[in-house]
């Protein structure tokens, strides 16, 4: 008996100290000393044109690599490259900034997300025939049709302003996508209420709606009846799109459009989970560019 319980415990001990070790995969630093120069290069030219929408020049692809080695390649490195060409605010050659050219690429990827890429020329030219015909209007007394041509004109320089005030941080990425939706080129494209409501729920969380989210918005939309939309009231398109674009599901939407946009792939339910809380909180959609870039599967490391 006492021989049994002796080996009894011997075999709880044994079992208890193999516990003690713990291996967590993928928790290990990685050596990069193996990625060649060809990769680096490759990586760092991705990084321009998804960012800027070009290639780095000669004298870029210099410094970048050597600032990325003499940090080892590190994730910590690599952020600050990807920080450095959304805001860097240093004079650059045909660029004028990093900032600016990474605003101006980011308004012309979201045009093209909404509103088929129109180009800022056809805008202001809208903006100016509106102009005319609210002038005209005003002088021959038509005031209603005057002041319907006033509210197309300030949603179309809007519209114009976003690449502007999205730099100067005057809006957020929330904003942006709603005056993407309400301007006088994303009605002509979604020629009426019900072909709208299907767009916007397609563009925004790339989904179907539902009948209960047709009806409220058909109802405000077609009759201008006040509509409950996500738990609040909307009184106007505005106000809808407003409520749509502060939900959880569209910032979902957005971490999905930065992936297909960079991976060209969905992300999974994890890789959305990881950076949903964060960017819901804080509204920054450079740092959900950047925990993409900075991969090591977007490096092709």
């Amino acid at each position: 008996m006492k021989l049994f319980v002796f080996s009894f415990i011997c075999v709880l001990l044994i079992g208890c100290k193999e516990k003690e070790v713990v291996v967590i995969q993928g928790n290990m630093t990685r050596d990069y000393e193996g990625v060649n120069d060809l990769s680096l290069h490759g990586y760092i030219n991705r990084c321009y044109i998804d960012l800027l929408g070009r290639e780095a020049l000669p004298y870029e692809l210099d410094l970048e690599t050597d600032e990325l080695r003499k940090d080892q390649l590190s994730l910590a490195a690599r952020d600050r490259m990807l920080q450095n060409l959304q805001t860097g605010s240093d004079w650059v050659s045909g660029d004028s900034t990093y900032s600016h050219a990474y605003h101006f690429q980011l308004y012309q990827s979201l045009k093209v997300r909404f509103v088929e890429g129109v180009g800022d020329v056809a805008i202001l030219a809208k903006i100016e025939t509106y102009r005319f015909n609210r002038q005209k209007d005003s002088l021959e007394g038509r005031w209603e049709q005057a002041l319907e041509f006033e509210r197309e004109m300030r949603r179309l320089q809007e519209l114009a302003n976003t690449q502007h005030d999205y730099r100067q941080g005057k809006i957020g990425i929330s904003e942006a996508c709603a005056r993407m939706m309400n301007n006088h080129f994303y009605d002509q494209i979604n020629m009426n209420n019900i072909n709208f409501i299907r767009a916007v729920h397609d563009n925004l969380f790339y989904r179907y709606h539902t009948q209960e989210e047709f009806d409220a918005a058909f109802e405000l939309l077609e009759h201008g009846t006040p509509a409950r939309i996500r738990g609040q009231i909307a009184y106007s398109k505005g106000d809808y799109l407003q409520l749509l674009t502060g939900t959880q599901e569209f910032h979902e939407g957005m971490i999905r459009w930065a992936y297909r946009m960079l991976m060209s792939r969905d992300p999974s339910s994890q890789e959305t989970a990881e950076l949903l809380e964060d960017f819901v909180a804080n509204q920054d959609f450079k740092a959900v560019q950047r925990s993409i870039m900075k991969s090591d599967e977007y490096a092709r490391f």
